[in-house]
Parts: C-alpha cells; structure tokens; sequence
C-alpha cells in the first residue's frame, strides 16, 4: 500500500527531506528492551511458528477519492516478496524481490529493476514481512524510550529503530502496546527513485491467524492521503512458485497464483 502511494509523483517531490530525525535522549537500559523484545515476539507469534510460505489480501479504501483497491502480499521464505495493488480500470502494479534483486512490474510497461537504497529497503522489508524474524534481524540498533506515548488512546512503548548503512535513513518509530506488546503504530520513512517520503501505519483489531497474530485493520498516512486496508484472508504455507517473483510472471496474461502452482 506505502508503494503505490509513492507512485504520486509530485507530492513526493514536494514532501522529500521534511521530515524530523527521531531520537531518544534518554534510553531505558539494555536489560528493560531486550525483556520487551521478548515479549514482543511471544505476542506476535505465540507458538513461534515457521511460516514458509504466506499470501494477505487486503481490501483497501482511499476516502478522499472513493476509490477501493484490493492489495495481495506474498512472501515466501527466506526471502521473497511479491506486492500486488489492483485499482478498478488501471493495469495492476506489482513488485518483486526473489531474494537478490526487486523490480517494479506495470503491465504492458515492462519491468524497472530497483537499484540503491530502493533495493536495500526492498531486502528490508521482505524481512519485516516474516513473522519469524525478530526485531534485532532486521534493525541493527533499537533503543527504548523511558517515557509512554498515548497512540489512539492506547498506552505504548516507543522504538526508536536505526536501518543498517546501505539505506542511510533516518530511524523508524515503533510503538508497540505496553499491555498486549503489539505493535501499534509505525513511522518510518521509504526510498523512492522521486525522494524520501515519510508515512504512518496505524494497526488495530488484531486476531490470531494459524497462531500469528495479525491486524485486520491497518491505516496508512502518506503523502497527505489516508489508506485503510482491512485483511479479507490470510493463507500460510500455501504453494508459491519462485517464478511469481521474478520478472518473467509478468510475461503471462493469467495472474492466477492459484493456477500456476506446479
């Protein structure tokens, strides 16, 4: 969803660098994270499942347009993604990282290969998708702030998250339930070959899926739009070719996963 709202060109231009580098000035010691790390992921995945394979799709609501889109998000394991954003009367957008390299996929345009930064948080997020992932596989340096913060009238602790040196981005903010230790809120800001664009996603009404527990619903501001996307289904551990994240899906006319599953 954060990727076709970075498809507005102009408003990226617009928005790129104005934006505030998060910090803590006075962080909670080593031994109070690393217990909410714990608890974290003991929250997010009870059972500490090993999903190989898991498909999202999403229905997603644009108020300031009425516009309605369905977002599928594919990952296989250990790391391939695949993103899907189809708009009624628009050729889908779809992007893919088969481990090495990610492309942007619009149908009849061909393919543009993410170099970069773009490539480098492309690797990023395929790692914050798998729910076997903890938080310190992904960021190098996480801090805790000592003080709550009050997101949508729910007591949280705030992560001040440090990306690793081949992204040079400011930090992400994580704002994780101080009660049930999930997350909440996330602040962060993505590459795009336009600019830098800053964004928000807010995640609520959480139900456990197969022993992940996952939000239903999940608010994105960015570039001064609101998106809702609200999970219609959630498979795990379900077929997924390789072929499905690489260029070469976007050579065939039928999109059906289901169909081309060997």
């Amino acid at each position: 969803m954060k990727k076709f709202l970075a498809s507005s060109g102009l408003a990226v231009l617009l928005l790129a660098g104005c934006y505030a580098i998060p910090t803590v000035e006075n962080p909670a010691p080593k031994q109070e994270t690393d217990a909410l790390l714990a608890a974290m992921e003991k929250a997010a995945n009870p059972g500490k499942r090993q999903v190989k394979t898991m498909r999202l799709t999403y229905r997603g609501e644009i108020p300031a347009n009425s516009m309605t889109l369905t977002i599928i998000s594919s990952m296989k394991a250990p790391d391939k993604s695949r993103t899907e954003l189809h708009i009624p009367g628009m050729p889908p957008m779809i992007e893919v990282f088969d481990g090495k390299q990610a492309w942007t996929l619009i149908t009849g345009m061909g393919a543009k290969p993410k170099t970069g930064r773009e490539l480098a948080f492309a690797r990023l997020q395929v790692k914050m998708s798998d729910p076997a992932n903890r938080l310190t596989d992904i960021f190098p340096d996480i801090k805790l702030d000592r003080k709550s913060v009050d997101v949508n009238g729910v007591s949280c602790r705030r992560l001040v998250c440090a990306f690793g040196p081949d992204i040079n981005l400011p930090p992400a903010e994580l704002f994780v339930d101080a009660q049930s230790h999930l997350l909440r809120r996330v602040v962060l800001i993505a590459p795009t070959d336009m600019g830098d664009v800053p964004g928000t996603t807010d995640f609520s009404d959480y139900r456990n899926h197969g022993g992940l527990m996952l939000p239903e619903k999940q608010t994105s501001k960015m570039l001064g739009m609101d998106l809702t996307a609200t999970l219609q289904e959630c498979k795990l551990d379900l077929p997924l070719a390789d072929r499905l994240f690489t260029p070469e899906e976007e050579d065939d006319d039928d999109n059906s996963h289901e169909k081309k599953q060997p």
